[in-house]
């Protein structure tokens, strides 16, 4: 079984996961719920209003206590107390908050792919008259053409090294082991770096040499106000750093601002490798990429002659 699966929000699916995957986290696709508000929220005063508001109380509550003032504040300033759509998706926010869900990996998806991604993997291969036959017979050409993407995002990866935005030894290390896609989406939260400000370390605990710091992030700004979000991060000597608030790392597996901003202060040079996910390296040789070509595709295609290229570079 998966360690999560995300969908539509429809008790059906949510029955069946239960019943079929029991140990599965099952979360609901953000990027639909928020698709129904302009239906939900019709007859509301100021309802264009309200519809940024309830987005920025689920995308911004750092807290659960938070998301829960907020979301009472919410219900009723806007007198939706009577509308059982919000009541249900309240009763059921442990399948679509984030603030309930960033204890666990999510590869930074919070939709099924902004709710195409399935539809797009089929473009140009199949259409609404397609029969099942046909559907069969053009399924494993989409496979080998996304096969093919992604290795030409390999072998980009491992011949393109973009550029370090900066001195540390640890982008550096991050430029060696991250694909190339990856590497570009750490180097966001880099340049977040320079927005962030730390107070000085307080409430040691001397017992566990743990140090707590507080990082006010200027990046992150929050709905109709211009203060900086505070996050927490905690410190210890033996390379285990975790940033308590936003929870970046455990659902992306990428180091935040936060954390990097710690890193920065305390003049650290190396991260432990614990914080480098295999999924994300590029000296990791992919099987399914390297059993689609030995399956009877042509063999002296440009794209064979690209993965031979790379084959190379693994076995140096």
């Amino acid at each position: 079984n998966p360690l999560a699966i995300m969908t539509d929000q429809c008790d059906s699916i949510k029955a069946a996961i239960s019943a079929m995957m029991p140990n599965t986290i099952h979360r609901y696709c953000i990027w639909h719920i928020f698709a129904k508000l302009p239906t939900k929220l019709s007859g509301v005063l100021d309802g264009k209003i309200a519809k940024v508001e309830f987005k920025a109380l689920v995308l911004d509550s750092i807290t659960v206590v938070e998301f829960e003032r907020r979301w009472t504040d919410f219900i009723e300033t806007y007198n939706l107390e009577e509308r059982d759509w919000f009541y249900k998706l309240y009763l059921e926010k442990e399948k679509w908050v984030p603030v309930y869900l960033n204890d666990h990996f999510w590869a930074g998806m919070l939709s099924t792919q902004r709710s195409e991604g399935m539809h797009a993997f089929f473009d140009g291969f199949i259409s609404r008259q397609s029969t099942l036959k046909l559907f069969v017979q053009q399924y494993e050409l989409a496979i080998r053409a996304k096969f093919e993407k992604e290795l030409e995002a390999e072998y980009r990866s491992r011949c393109f090294e973009p550029k370090c935005l900066s001195e540390f030894a640890w982008e550096e290390k991050f430029q060696t082991c991250y694909t190339r896609e990856v590497f570009e989406f750490f180097q966001v939260q880099l340049r977040k770096l320079y927005h962030c400000e730390i107070s000085s370390p307080e409430d040691h605990q001397a017992t566990t040499r743990v140090e707590n710091y507080i990082i006010s992030d200027y990046s992150f700004r929050s709905f109709n106000t211009r203060d900086p979000f505070v996050f927490a991060v905690e410190y210890t000597p033996i390379g285990e750093y975790l940033c308590r608030s936003c929870k970046w790392f455990e659902t992306r597996g990428i180091l935040c601002c936060h954390i990097l901003k710690v890193l920065s202060h305390k003049r650290i040079n190396d991260v432990n490798e614990r914080y480098i996910l295999r999924r994300w390296r590029k000296d990791v040789v992919r099987p399914h990429l390297k059993r689609f070509f030995l399956g009877g595709y042509p063999r002296m295609t440009s794209e064979y002659m690209m993965h031979r290229e790379i084959l190379k570079h693994f076995e140096r």
